[in-house]
């Protein structure tokens, strides 16, 4: 309990408070400032385990990596946990989430796997352009893709 407590106020300081640039403006971010150029708010585009492929469909998934800690909303529920990245090693674990219920058996399906995958990632790869990067976390049999909503500031 204490645990789930503690990641609603990490997930509510990173939602609330933050340093965040606004979303769209990808100005005046130096990757070389951030933990592994990855702070900032990602969306899910594509991902798979040792399942297969999950199916997306345009669900908005996030994930909002700060200094130490990661936040986001899966496909029914806000989450929180804890980030270490050193290079491109990347390790979240301590994911606790709110407990919604989803409408739909695929979103249910989608976060389950999403919240798993989030604690064996163990490689994370930045991507893209300037203007859309994209971020690639890796695990054993888990790939998730990722593209930048905004980047924020390393504190």
């Amino acid at each position: 309990m204490i645990r789930a407590l503690g990641a609603a106020a990490i997930l509510a300081a990173v939602v609330l408070t933050g340093c965040a640039t606004p979303a769209g403006d990808r100005t005046g971010y130096d990757e070389e400032t951030t933990v592994g150029g990855i702070i900032g708010e990602w969306q899910l585009t594509k991902g798979s385990d040792a399942d297969g492929r999950w199916s997306v469909n345009g669900t908005p998934v996030t994930l909002v990596i700060a200094d130490d800690s990661v936040a986001g909303q899966g496909p029914c529920n806000a989450f929180g946990g804890d980030v270490r990245v050193s290079g491109s090693d990347i390790t979240i674990d301590t994911v606790t989430s709110t407990k919604m219920a989803c409408t739909d058996d695929s979103r249910t399906r989608l976060e389950t796997r999403y919240f798993q995958a989030l604690e064996k990632v163990t490689t994370a790869e930045v991507g893209g352009t300037s203007d859309l990067a994209t971020l690639t976390l890796r695990g054993p049999d888990e790939t998730m893709k990722f593209t930048i909503v905004a980047r924020k500031t390393a504190h």
